[in-house]
């Protein structure tokens, strides 16, 4: 290590030292975690959002030790805050990594508040927009695969078929590895007259032989329930259903 790079290192420990107890004194600080990963960094921490400070002779001469945030800074769930003016000329590149914003060198607890403050915020903005883009492609994707289901209504004829191209894309909209279909058979106005048909079932976990069959329209199986009734079921853990449930399930095999 050169006499430079000893001192740097030296003053950079320093600034770290006198600012970590600053921070954890700050009371407008309190509600966020500081810690301290490697004696020239700081870490604050708020819920799932880490802002990293660092004095610029880190990000000039030992970018190395950020390496343990490198995941955090390219997801944009951590940012950094530099204090002092580093040497690279190249902010915008420093930016694209993650810079949240340049400190002055020996930074106010009102500089730092508002910083810290900031790049959290902007964190957050991120992580929104992040969001929203991802509900976006959902919704485009789930709308793609409805269009081509009702494509289908009009064009194909063979009902098995129909059938068949129904459950695979309802599978895919929902991300179900499986699925069945059953349809009610009769018309009488009675529903509990009525039966319920085995019709289909797709499964990309497990193979196994099937056929069709038929079971009554009661609230005694999860299909059943859910014909007479008309409204969906949402079960977590069908091995541990809620008190009283009106049906059952059997481990071999749903109806």
């Amino acid at each position: 290590m050169t006499t430079e790079a000893a001192g740097s290192s030296r003053e950079g420990l320093s600034f770290v030292d006198r600012l970590f107890e600053r921070l954890r004194a700050e009371p407008r600080l309190q509600r966020y975690a500081v810690v301290r990963p490697h004696p020239l960094l700081l870490s604050i921490r708020s819920d799932s959002s880490t802002i990293v400070l660092l004095p610029a002779a880190v990000w000039d001469g030992a970018r190395h030790l950020l390496q343990p945030f490198a995941d955090a800074l390219s997801n944009g769930s951590a940012a950094l805050l530099v204090a002092g003016r580093p040497r690279d000329p190249d902010l915008g590149g420093a930016v694209s990594r993650g810079l949240a914003s340049l400190l002055s060198e020996h930074p106010s607890e009102d500089e730092l508040l508002v910083a810290i403050t900031a790049a959290f915020e902007l964190l957050d903005a991120r992580g929104r927009a992040e969001s929203r883009g991802r509900l976006l492609s959902r919704y485009r994707y789930e709308l793609g695969e409805l269009i081509e289901i009702s494509k289908a209504l009009s064009t194909e004829r063979e009902i098995d078929k129909l059938l068949d191209l129904i459950l695979e894309k309802s599978r895919f909209i929902t991300g179900a590895d499986a699925g069945s279909l059953y349809v009610v058979e009769g018309d009488d106005p009675d529903p509990l007259r009525r039966t319920l048909r085995f019709k289909l079932t797709q499964n990309d976990s497990v193979e196994f032989d099937w056929r069709e069959f038929s079971v009554p329209v009661s609230s005694r199986s999860m299909s059943g329930y859910v014909a007479l009734h008309k409204c969906p079921l949402n079960i977590s853990d069908v091995y541990d259903l809620p008190p009283r449930s009106p049906f059952g399930f059997d481990p071999s095999f749903d109806a």
